[in-house]
């Protein structure tokens, strides 16, 4: 959820940022703020329901999951090369 919130590491990364939505049309300039608002609004039995329903191999609403990690010292974008 921090890095959601946190603040672009430099003016020209968030520069960069708003202008590929410009450009793409997404304008979501906000979107980071909004996910985390939600992601606080939800409790531990939530998590476990959603987890339950979406994760469990015996529930019919079974689904995939892919999750990603990478140290804290390095940014998304030196994972995709």
């Amino acid at each position: 959820m921090e890095k959601l919130v946190q603040q672009a590491p430099s003016l020209k990364k968030e520069s960069d940022k708003l202008w590929t939505e410009i450009v793409d049309q997404s304008c979501k300039f906000d979107i980071e703020t909004k996910k985390a608002e939600e992601l606080k609004k939800n409790e531990r039995k939530d998590m476990i329901d959603w987890c339950r329903k979406y994760l469990d191999g015996s529930s019919s609403n079974c689904r995939r999951l892919k999750v990603r990690f990478w140290p804290n010292d390095q940014d998304d974008d030196s994972l995709d090369h």
